[in-house]
């Protein structure tokens, strides 16, 4: 399986298309099937693109089958891309979910999806800088990964948001310095890649 550092360039190279489907206008998603996982990336928010902004500031919290309450722009964009790829997702290997920033939140919403209608499967999350999606829920369907690493690094405030207590994600974030007092910077996926490919991730 790919190691992190890795899925971090996959996250950067995903905001660019190909992709193998865009639902809703807004979600896409590339599916990549290897012979030992299959790698469902996600691309983050582009800043020109207005669905992006309103996907991540529609925050009022709604309820998911899945997922439960969460944060409705990415539990409902996760849903409606979790019923484009799920038949096609191959069950015959672990799936990999990432992406980076919007694209981490979709894929903590997708493994939360992928844990609760196809349990047999395994699968794992990778994220970095995602935000939180839970609503009083901390995704505790997540707890059946066989992996969940959720990447912080130091500056980086998009993990912070929407605030707790009320939003939450299953799991412990891992952080990752050094500190970069410019929050634009330390967000970006290629700080990530870096900061992972340093410490041989």
């Amino acid at each position: 399986m790919l190691r992190h550092s890795q899925l971090a360039g996959i996250a950067a190279s995903v905001y660019e298309s190909p992709w193998t489907a865009t639902v809703l206008l807004d979600v896409h998603y590339r599916v990549d099937v290897r012979p030992d996982e299959t790698i469902v990336a996600l691309p983050g928010t582009h800043p020109q693109e207005a669905l992006d902004w309103l996907r991540d500031l529609d925050f009022w919290p709604a309820f998911v089958r899945g997922i439960g309450l969460c944060h409705s722009g990415f539990g409902k964009g996760a849903a409606a891309a979790w019923d484009e790829m799920r038949r096609p997702l191959p069950a015959d290997r672990p799936v990999t979910f990432t992406g980076h920033s919007l694209g981490g939140a979709l894929a903590l919403a997708l493994g939360s999806l992928h844990a609760y209608w196809r349990p047999t499967v395994p699968f794992r999350v990778v994220t970095f800088g995602a935000p939180r999606v839970g609503f009083l829920n901390p995704l505790l369907r997540l707890r059946k990964a066989q992996e969940i690493a959720m990447y912080r690094r130091l500056g980086d405030v998009v993990p912070g948001l929407p605030f707790p207590p009320w939003y939450r994600n299953g799991g412990k974030l891992r952080w990752l310095g050094p500190l970069n007092f410019d929050p634009l910077s330390a967000h970006a996926i290629a700080a990530y890649a870096a900061s992972l490919a340093a410490m041989g991730q």
